[in-house]
Protein backbone atom coordinates (compact mmCIF):
# COMPACT_ATOMS: atom_id res chain seq x y z
CA UNK A 1 0.00 0.00 0.00
CA UNK A 2 1.56 3.66 -0.97
CA UNK A 3 2.01 5.59 1.91
CA UNK A 4 2.94 8.72 0.56
CA UNK A 5 3.46 10.21 -2.89
CA UNK A 6 5.40 13.59 -2.99
CA UNK A 7 5.33 15.44 -6.30
CA UNK A 8 7.52 18.75 -7.31
CA UNK A 9 5.41 21.45 -8.98
CA UNK A 10 7.65 24.01 -10.57
CA UNK A 11 6.65 27.72 -11.02
CA UNK A 12 7.89 27.70 -14.51
CA UNK A 13 5.54 25.32 -15.67
CA UNK A 14 4.21 25.31 -18.83
CA UNK A 15 0.40 25.94 -17.67
CA UNK A 16 0.11 22.92 -16.33
CA UNK A 17 1.06 21.29 -19.63
CA UNK A 18 1.73 18.32 -17.63
CA UNK A 19 -1.48 17.52 -16.04
CA UNK A 20 -3.48 16.03 -18.74
CA UNK A 21 -1.15 13.33 -19.03
CA UNK A 22 -0.98 12.60 -14.93
CA UNK A 23 -5.01 12.87 -15.20
CA UNK A 24 -4.92 9.95 -18.12
CA UNK A 25 -2.54 7.69 -15.82
CA UNK A 26 -5.02 8.63 -13.27
CA UNK A 27 -8.25 7.73 -14.87
CA UNK A 28 -6.05 4.40 -16.10
CA UNK A 29 -5.89 3.15 -13.11
CA UNK A 30 -8.66 4.22 -11.86
CA UNK A 31 -10.39 1.88 -14.56
CA UNK A 32 -7.82 -0.99 -14.40
CA UNK A 33 -8.88 -4.68 -12.86
CA UNK A 34 -6.58 -4.57 -9.97
CA UNK A 35 -8.32 -2.93 -7.37
CA UNK A 36 -5.20 -2.05 -5.67
CA UNK A 37 -4.70 0.45 -9.20
CA UNK A 38 -8.16 1.18 -8.67
CA UNK A 39 -7.73 2.55 -5.28
CA UNK A 40 -4.26 4.28 -5.58
CA UNK A 41 -5.46 6.43 -8.52
CA UNK A 42 -8.06 8.19 -5.94
CA UNK A 43 -5.30 7.92 -3.09
CA UNK A 44 -3.19 10.11 -5.47
CA UNK A 45 -6.02 11.96 -6.37
CA UNK A 46 -6.65 13.23 -3.05
CA UNK A 47 -3.37 13.87 -2.37
CA UNK A 48 -2.86 16.08 -5.02
CA UNK A 49 -5.89 18.28 -4.94
CA UNK A 50 -4.53 21.43 -3.28
CA UNK A 51 -1.63 21.13 -5.25
CA UNK A 52 -3.24 20.27 -9.09
CA UNK A 53 -6.93 21.45 -8.45
CA UNK A 54 -7.15 23.92 -10.55
CA UNK A 55 -4.87 22.32 -13.76
CA UNK A 56 -7.64 19.42 -13.71
CA UNK A 57 -10.35 21.89 -14.14
CA UNK A 58 -10.52 20.77 -18.06
CA UNK A 59 -11.14 17.04 -16.93
CA UNK A 60 -13.82 17.79 -14.55
CA UNK A 61 -16.87 16.49 -16.39
CA UNK A 62 -14.28 13.05 -16.66
CA UNK A 63 -13.62 12.99 -13.32
CA UNK A 64 -17.19 12.66 -12.23
CA UNK A 65 -17.55 9.94 -14.06
CA UNK A 66 -14.47 8.11 -12.76
CA UNK A 67 -15.78 9.06 -9.28
CA UNK A 68 -19.48 7.53 -9.95
CA UNK A 69 -18.05 4.55 -10.82
CA UNK A 70 -15.37 4.10 -8.10
CA UNK A 71 -18.62 4.95 -5.55
CA UNK A 72 -20.51 1.39 -6.79
CA UNK A 73 -17.09 -0.29 -7.24
CA UNK A 74 -17.36 -3.95 -5.40
CA UNK A 75 -14.13 -3.20 -3.63
CA UNK A 76 -15.41 -1.03 -0.60
CA UNK A 77 -11.05 0.03 -0.43
CA UNK A 78 -12.01 1.82 -3.96
CA UNK A 79 -15.09 3.25 -2.57
CA UNK A 80 -13.70 4.54 0.23
CA UNK A 81 -10.64 5.98 -0.99
CA UNK A 82 -13.24 7.42 -3.82
CA UNK A 83 -15.49 8.95 -0.96
CA UNK A 84 -12.48 10.71 0.65
CA UNK A 85 -10.58 12.15 -2.95
CA UNK A 86 -14.30 13.29 -3.45
CA UNK A 87 -14.40 14.97 -0.47
CA UNK A 88 -11.01 16.87 -0.92
CA UNK A 89 -12.06 17.95 -4.38
CA UNK A 90 -15.71 19.14 -2.90
CA UNK A 91 -13.70 21.07 -0.07
CA UNK A 92 -10.80 22.53 -2.60
CA UNK A 93 -13.99 23.60 -5.55
CA UNK A 94 -16.34 24.78 -2.07
CA UNK A 95 -16.51 28.36 -3.56
CA UNK A 96 -16.18 27.54 -7.31
CA UNK A 97 -18.95 27.17 -9.85
CA UNK A 98 -17.15 23.96 -11.00
CA UNK A 99 -18.14 22.28 -8.35
CA UNK A 100 -21.80 21.94 -9.82
CA UNK A 101 -19.62 19.18 -11.61
CA UNK A 102 -19.76 17.10 -8.79
CA UNK A 103 -23.29 17.12 -7.94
Amino acid sequence: RCKGVSLECSSGDAGGAAWPELFQFIAAAASDANPDARELAFLLLSEMTETIGLHLKPQFPSMATLFANALTDTEVKVQNSSVKALGQLLSYLADEKEVENFA
